[in-house]
């Protein structure tokens, strides 16, 4: 259970400190999309004690209003397929004139035997009462299960399509480690894929991380030059202690101190207070801005973070927003959950007229809804291949559930 605490600690850390400074980076969250989280958090990792898997079930989100009471800001609810992949993520943001938690925005993963293909992110329009296509993720992996390749497409709204904008590839050592990402952006006039970041990575002799390296492609020198360092320290138990981050000073050729992050780890391994600092120039010294303190259940899940902020008038850590993970136990092990690779196949996917499915060994009822659950095609089927007619359905993502009297499974496509 430690791995996957460490990674939501992280995750939320990380995201709340580069937003509190106003610090915005492509080199560290490329599109929105943060690396660390979406490298570590697999349903293997949701491991507890009782050897079964536990899933975050929702994120609750509050933050410190002026009367110094916890107020509700917004709330995550994921889902789950048979094989504990995560398949959605709705979210809801607190609306005060509305006195109620109102839909924002949702995203939506597929996958092809048990790997991710691709996901969708989107946003909700209260004026048409529909959902809006933001971004879409497309993704190809080896033979090792490691991702090598992915396509960000962003939402075009005045062409009505996703447009491709960045292509990163990604590159192992021979023992599976990440050694490089490789990002290129792509070029509408010349119509071509050209440089734009590189990140490189070292590891210590235990295979831990060590050192993160990101580099800029630069247009009038036609050369990479360093943007931006990431280094780690660890105990003598091997338990990640400190990171900090430098930024690379073009005039001076130079490293400079930004961000320093320390923890505090108990008895268990798990992580118990986190502290930030940024580096002050004028002071040439760290100076304190966010304190962060973690709770944990008895099967070492993250239920608990708080974000605090320093206030320097009276000297003192004041809380600033919490968040609350609620989890659930899946009714599988994570060994089970390697053999359940799904023998159900629906192609092709996207489809436009014809939607094949193969692999129902049951009898089954197959039935399609769109993502507000809207139930568009029902029929008991008792054959191993089946077709479906989607030709009258609109274009968007839908769910096709398979349900018989063992499992139930949950498969998404896309009509064209």
């Amino acid at each position: 259970m430690k791995k996957i605490s460490i990674a939501l600690i992280a995750f939320l850390g990380f995201s709340l400190c580069l937003n509190a400074q106003d610090f915005q980076s492509p080199e560290l969250d490329v599109n929105g999309e943060n690396e660390l989280f979406n490298r570590v958090e697999s349903h293997l990792d949701l491991k507890s004690a009782n050897e079964l898997v536990y899933l975050i079930d929702s994120i609750h989100g509050y933050e410190m209003n002026t009367e110094s009471a916890w107020e509700g800001t917004y709330k995550i609810d994921r889902t789950y397929d048979e094989q504990g992949n995560i398949i959605g993520s709705l979210e809801k943001v607190w609306d005060k004139d509305a006195g109620a938690f109102l839909t924002a925005s949702n995203t939506v993963w597929i996958y092809d035997s048990n790997i991710q293909e691709r996901d969708y992110s989107l946003k909700w329009n209260a004026e048409s009462a529909a959902w809006d296509s933001t971004t879409f993720r497309l993704y190809t992996f080896d033979g090792n299960r490691n991702k090598i390749k992915r396509i960000y497409y962003p939402w075009n709204t005045e062409a009505n399509k996703f447009e491709a904008l960045l292509l990163t590839y990604y590159k192992y050592d021979t023992n599976g480690a990440l050694v490089q990402d490789s990002v290129l952006k792509w070029d509408a006039e010349s119509s071509t894929w050209n440089n734009y970041l590189l990140i490189t990575y070292e590891y210590t002799e235990v295979g831990l991380n060590a050192k993160q390296l990101t580099q800029k492609w630069d247009l009038t020198t036609s050369a990479w030059i360093n943007s931006l360092i990431i280094e780690y320290k660890y105990d003598e138990n091997n338990l990640y202690i400190e990171w900090s981050l430098k930024k690379w000073d073009i005039t001076s050729e130079t490293w400079i101190k930004y961000l320093l992050r320390t923890k505090t780890n108990g008895a268990n391994g798990l992580i118990e207070e986190q502290l930030n600092q940024m580096w002050s120039v004028s002071e040439n010294a760290y100076s304190s801005t966010q304190h962060n303190l973690y709770e944990y259940d008895d099967f070492g899940n993250l239920i608990e973070y708080i974000y605090q902020k320093w206030d320097n008038t009276n000297s003192v850590w004041k809380d600033d927003s919490k968040v609350y993970t609620f989890f659930s136990q899946h009714n599988k092990t994570d060994a089970e959950i390697l053999e359940m690779e799904s023998q159900i196949k629906v192609f092709p996917n996207p489809a436009q007229n014809e939607l094949s499915v193969s692999g129902i060994e049951e009898p089954s009822t197959i039935s399609v809804h769109d993502i507000n659950g809207k139930l568009f095609f029902q029929r008991n089927v008792n054959s191993e291949i089946t077709t479906i007619d989607v030709s009258n359905i609109p274009v968007g993502l839908y769910f096709l559930e398979i349900d018989n009297k063992l499992q139930k499974q949950i498969v998404k496509f896309v009509k064209q």
